[in-house]
């Protein structure tokens, strides 16, 4: 019994075999606890918080599957807001803390201000950030530099010289600094391979939508001297970028390689070369440390690995 209410409230970890054999018991019998009960005899609301902005986006909505699906297997509620811009995100961190009352909160991509950070500490309420560096709060993401890295690294493998990069150009306050930190791994390539660094070869905007990152794009592939490879910040930017070759007549990967960042279906669909992060999982990690948190347990930073996929939107240059 002990073993078992550990694992439905999350209270304490178990090993992996006692949680599975219980998970599937659980699924067995159809086994959905009383929640009004389990509440009281807890002294909490059963509840985590949850704030993301743009929740149509592929990579988003990951990362809250595995995030939900895991919360959801312990037996917590969810209370969800939206994050698109800085006084959004202000107004649902209030909103999920106050409102609708919960043990703690997770902040996925988006990045709370210190004020907002310090308001929740005194409403003691433990916050687990994702995909958000923070040099003193626990966060759970990805190495997004290593990512940047690998990618262009695979480039320069295959003989390509003149890379340049797309990225997105986030409005101020957002703090969604992923592209950015993509942006770096390339240029520590580009710095150690002894590339010619141009800045006209480095291209971000778009940020309302990935599709205007052809313009992006057209301007690269318009150069006096295009590239002949390009590094997008994610999956979506790197379709737009293929499109914009077919509309400038260039062949993929013929005449340009693309590498994306996400490993997104569409990219297996597609053939596109791409870096995988583990969505999914980075989700089940941030519920995991903020259960952790709850429990009065030392919740530790966890970065994970990516991976470079390649597909067919990569070959080396037509010229070196």
């Amino acid at each position: 019994m002990a073993t078992v209410s550990r694992v439905l409230n999350g209270t304490a970890r178990v090993s992996d075999a006692a949680r599975l054999r219980v998970e599937k018991a659980v699924r067995d019998l159809g086994y959905l606890p009383n929640a009004a009960a389990r509440r009281l005899s807890l002294g909490r609301t059963q509840t985590i918080g949850i704030v993301a902005p743009h929740l149509e986006n592929a990579s988003t909505a990951r990362r809250l599957r595995g995030l939900i699906d895991a919360l959801t297997e312990r037996g917590f509620d969810i209370s969800l807001g939206s994050a698109e811009t800085p006084a959004r995100r202000a107004r649902a961190l209030t909103a999920v803390a106050t409102r609708t009352r919960v043990d703690g909160i997770v902040v996925v991509s988006a990045a709370p201000t210190e004020a907002e950070l310090r308001d929740l500490d005194e409403r003691h309420l433990p916050v687990v950030l994702v995909d958000r560096p923070h040099p003193t709060r626990t966060w759970v993401g990805c190495d997004d530099r290593a990512g940047g890295r690998s990618a262009t690294e695979h480039l320069v493998a295959l003989g390509h010289r003149r890379i340049g990069f797309v990225g997105d150009a986030p409005p101020p306050g957002s703090g969604y600094t992923s592209s950015r930190r993509r942006r770096l791994g390339y240029a520590d390539v580009v710095a150690e391979a002894g590339l010619e660094h141009d800045a006209a070869l480095v291209v971000e905007g778009g940020w309302e939508t990935p599709w205007t990152a052809t313009e992006s794009a057209t301007r690269l592939l318009t150069l006096a001297e295009p590239p002949t490879a390009i590094v997008a910040a994610d999956d979506l930017i790197a379709l737009a970028v293929i499109e914009a070759a077919r509309v400038g007549g260039l062949r993929v990967p013929d005449d340009l390689s693309v590498v994306g960042y996400d490993d997104l279906e569409v990219a297996r669909i597609t053939g596109l070369t791409t870096v995988h992060q583990p969505l999914e999982e980075t989700g089940r990690h941030a519920a995991e440390l903020v259960l952790d948190a709850i429990a009065g347990r030392r919740a530790a930073t966890v970065v994970l690995p990516t991976s470079l996929v390649v597909r067919r939107s990569t070959a080396p240059p037509r010229r070196a």
